[in-house]
């Protein structure tokens, strides 16, 4: 037990970088650094709090006059325990087999059971963090309204909120298991490690994409809609029951952590093996010197960074799932036509603003794919290498950047044909959208990467600390939360006030917006990043 409250201590400290607050430590700028990632984790927790609150409230407005109150705990147990086995299918391949502290952990005299729970409890502590920020607002507002209940049902629920990322995490490490054994039986691992992962991850988008109609058929064969929805995920129907009637049977159900340890233990026997075959790599044995080719530095640097980017299956997973979202939102249109859409959507009014609509998703899928907000980060203790090359930074600057647009724009580009096929609009807003995309593209690359130079965490042990977990990281998804509220609230402002009801000219605005965002960030890379990143 000593040896594992040890390894969830280092664990927590590197991950958060807390001892840059030691007064020991003279480093104002760590401090600093620290204290802005806290206060954007705090905001971004607000948010879900007061989302979580305000669904709450809604449904406890439209369920209690029909007895259905009990729906508000059900509904908020699924969620979280979706959102953390979604959350942690991505960390669990970094957590597990990525982890650069592994040799070092193999070398101790710690049984590999120890070290798995280690670094199994690592992974669930975002989870808690999250089923957290979901369950207390919506249970705190299940308890006011439904007025009969003591403070016992407070004390049940921080029971169950030790429990309930459980499942979901076990599920999502098997996953991980599977992807990472199947991909550590061939030559080029990482490719399958990240071709499985996707096609997995796909498989449950359309799984969840078609979540309505499964529940549909569950309420349609139960007695009531509360039992239907408790069937798709039995443990919530005994959470709710231990919390309503403090039923001590019902939250020993729950509570039953049989599974965990049936895979703690199964697992540490091939923990071992698939790390080792993990670290294997192959050698042409009958290599022959042929002829070289040079080539010139931006071309060597882009190689160099798409090899390291396509080397580490969490960094591809977690920055083109943007663009196959973007890719597939594209292909759904081919079968729908624009009116069905708003329909669907819930706002008729879409139709008429297609442009706009398409332009809000081009932002959010090519804000979620960019590469250069983790790519300095990710050079982590090697970065001394690329330093002490006769190379300037805006060289290395260009290649992280040109790497990121080789992700982006041809994705963009065809998306963008693919909508203009399926919704028929006017071709000027093709050529409109297109030039916005490419822009923006690039603003995304050059603010990525300011922000990953203000925002550097180069002592990690897994690549997934920092391409998940990072403040870089965090500090960008704010970032395009404000660049979509802002193209949003130009929008209405245009229409609403100043009467504007042509599309090109909003989306004329928009690309000078972006326009002088990318001027504005070049020149701070060039006056500011160099500075910085000489100073790394």
């Amino acid at each position: 037990m000593s040896n594992l409250f040890i390894l969830l201590k280092n664990s927590f400290i590197n991950s958060t970088g807390i001892n840059s607050l030691s007064n020991r430590t003279s480093n104002s700028k760590e401090k600093k650094k620290l204290m802005i990632t806290t206060a954007t984790l705090l905001l971004i927790a607000i948010l879900i709090c007061f989302m979580s609150t305000s669904y709450s409230i809604a449904l406890a407005t439209v369920l209690e006059p029909m007895g259905y109150l009990d729906l508000i705990l059900i509904v908020a147990i699924l969620f979280s325990c979706i959102l953390s086995f979604m959350t942690s299918i991505y960390k669990a391949q970094g957590t597990l087999f990525s982890s650069k502290d592994y040799d070092l952990l193999m070398a101790l005299p710690i049984k590999n059971g120890t070290i798995l729970t280690s670094k199994i409890l690592s992974l669930m502590s975002i989870s808690y963090i999250e089923t957290a920020l979901i369950i207390v607002p919506a249970s705190i507002v299940y308890f006011i309204y439904n007025g009969n209940l003591s403070w016992i049902f407070f004390v049940i629920l921080v029971i169950g909120l030790t429990f309930i990322p459980m499942i979901p995490i076990i599920a999502a490490s098997i996953i991980a298991v599977i992807i990472t054994f199947i991909s550590s039986r061939f030559k080029h691992k990482n490719i399958v490690t990240t071709v499985v992962g996707m096609i997995a991850f796909l498989l449950i988008m359309i799984i969840s994409m078609n979540m309505q109609n499964y529940i549909n058929a569950f309420v349609a064969n139960s007695d009531s809609i509360v039992k239907g929805l408790s069937s798709i995920y039995p443990p919530a129907m005994y959470l709710k029951d231990a919390l309503i009637n403090y039923n001590l049977t019902d939250l020993i159900k729950f509570i039953l952590i049989l599974p965990f340890v049936i895979f703690i233990v199964v697992f540490s026997k091939t923990f071992k093996t698939i790390n080792g075959k993990l670290s294997e790599s192959y050698k042409k044995a009958n290599y022959k010197v042929g002829r070289l080719e040079a080539s010139s530095i931006t071309k060597a640097l882009v190689s160099q960074e798409l090899r390291r980017y396509f080397a580490t299956p969490v960094y591809v997973m977690n920055t083109s799932f943007g663009m196959v979202l973007l890719i597939t939102a594209s292909i759904a249109t081919l079968f729908i036509n624009k009116e069905t859409l708003g329909e669907l959507l819930g706002y008729p009014e879409i139709a008429n603003m297609i442009p706009i609509a398409i332009l809000v998703i081009l932002v959010f899928t090519i804000g979620l794919s960019c590469t250069t907000n983790s790519s300095i980060s990710l050079e982590g203790n090697r970065l001394w290498i690329l330093k002490s090359l006769p190379i300037e930074a805006k060289e290395i600057f260009k290649g992280k950047i040109i790497t990121n647009l080789i992700i982006t724009i041809p994705a963009a580009f065809i998306a963008n044909i693919i909508f203009y096929i399926g919704l028929k609009f006017e071709v000027k807003y093709l050529i409109f959208n297109l030039a916005i995309s490419i822009v923006f593209s690039v603003v995304s690359a050059v603010l990525g990467l300011i922000i990953n130079l203000y925002f550097p965490k180069m002592e990690w042990t897994n690549p997934t600390t920092v391409v998940k977990q990072s403040a870089s990281v965090m500090v960008t998804i704010l970032g395009i939360m404000i660049l979509i509220l802002a193209i949003i609230g130009i929008s209405i402002a245009l229409v609403k006030i100043l009467n504007v009801t042509n599309m090109m000219i909003i989306l004329t605005v928009v690309l000078i917006l972006f326009l002088i965002t990318l001027f504005v960030s070049i020149k701070v890379l060039e006056n500011k990043g160099s500075k910085k990143f000489n100073r790394l």
